[in-house]
């Protein structure tokens, strides 16, 4: 991940804007926020949610998203889609 994670910040730091893509969100950088949500979000075994600390340009990524006034209104009526994955029939 770090390599991966690696070029996603150069890239975002080779733009003014703070978006991957010109000077507007598009729909890689919420694509990018979902992942990097996921990656942060303490689920993964070994991944602390600390991980995207040496990332600031990926965690103001993320901050300009979830502010989208969209983006908010999805996250307050799905704020966790999932309690658990274990299995309740």
């Amino acid at each position: 991940m770090p390599k991966f994670l690696g070029k996603i910040e150069n890239t975002l730091k080779a733009y003014t804007s703070g978006w991957l893509v010109g000077d507007g969100a598009t729909i890689a950088d919420i694509r990018l926020y979902v992942d990097l949500t996921w990656i942060a979000g303490g689920i993964l075994d070994g991944v602390p949610t600390s991980f995207l600390d040496d990332y600031p340009c990926c965690v103001a990524l993320m901050e300009k998203v979830k502010s989208m006034e969209q983006i908010k209104d999805w996250t307050d009526k799905y704020s966790k889609p999932y309690d658990t994955f274990d299995f309740k029939p």
